[in-house]
């Protein structure tokens, strides 16, 4: 009887013994069943549902042990408490049909704690759901790379081609210019993928030095107004600040950044200007910005 006892009282698992002719009263719990009702023997023992819970929850738990009486099987079921922390513990239940030697019939009951298991399946279904959509993700953004890398190096192909069979002087620098504008495009575009490919292994490294913003930002200029599609009036320029900025950064990451937002205006903007620059917030930082009179970003 005591390693019996001993057994009972140290499992994990909470177990309870309810006498069904006496009013479905308890007789008998083991330290975890109390530990988690956080009551001790005298709160529990002799009495009944109704004397321990609340109504709602001691009516639903008697119309469970009704059915269970009725049928002489069992019942599984999950269930939630507030725990002491004040969060939910979510628990496991079993509930049988016994009886004694003499026919008492009893309800003997296990309940167990499952909260971290609940837990722990919310987080990797989380994650499988993450893991779907980075993959559909990933699959969208490598359709897109294919048709914006296929659209320069078929220029590059096409135009080749055509130069190789034209003897017109200017034709010929026409030609070069385009395949020189669809060379930077695809470096570009290439630039991008490794890119994310080393954001995403956590290997993307920046190499800080001092940058003349005004130097930088000319460059940027000049090479922008090259990009314009023919036929488009559009005005590139940078409107410079009457001071002089020198930054600690990394001068490639910086320019990317820009560049980034000004192909994307040229793409969006078939006539008018685009104005960029930078300009002191008077708290420490610097405003960067590009503005386009382009189609702008639908209000949605």
């Amino acid at each position: 009887q005591y390693l019996t006892n001993s057994i009972i009282n140290n499992i994990p698992v909470g177990l309870y013994v309810k006498d069904v002719a006496d009013d479905f009263k308890y007789l008998f719990c083991n330290r975890s069943a109390f530990d988690f009702l956080r009551s001790g023997r005298e709160d529990v023992i002799g009495k009944n549902d109704f004397e321990i819970f609340g109504r709602s929850k001691a009516e639903a738990i008697r119309n469970e042990d009704l059915q269970l009486v009725s049928d002489r099987t069992k019942i599984e079921r999950t269930g939630q408490v507030g725990g002491a922390s004040g969060s939910p513990v979510t628990y496991e239940e079993v509930r049988i049909y016994s009886e004694k030697k003499d026919g008492t019939p009893l309800i003997i009951g296990v309940f167990w704690d499952i909260t971290s298991r609940v837990a722990l399946e919310k987080e990797l279904v989380e994650a499988k759901e993450k893991a779907e959509e980075s993959n559909r993700l990933k699959s969208a953004f490598l359709a897109n790379m294919s048709h914006e890398i296929r659209t320069p190096l078929n220029a590059i192909v096409g135009f080749s081609s055509v130069l190789a069979n034209t003897e017109n002087e200017e034709e010929k620098r026409g030609y070069i210019s385009i395949i020189e504008n669809n060379n930077e495009l695809l470096l570009q575009l290439i630039g991008d993928i490794l890119d994310l490919s080393k954001i995403e292994a956590g290997t993307l490294e920046f190499t800080e030095s001092d940058v003349d913003l005004r130097e930088m930002f000319s460059g940027i200029e000049q090479s922008i107004r090259l990009r314009i599609p023919d036929g488009h009036p559009v005005d590139v320029r940078f409107e410079e600040p009457e001071s002089d900025y020198r930054i600690r950064t990394d001068p490639n990451r910086l320019m990317q950044v820009v560049t980034n937002f000004m192909t994307n205006a040229i793409k969006f903007t078939a006539e008018g200007n685009i104005r960029f620059g930078y300009r002191d917030r008077n708290d420490g930082e610097l405003y960067f910005y590009v503005s386009d009179t382009g189609c702008g970003i639908p209000p949605e």
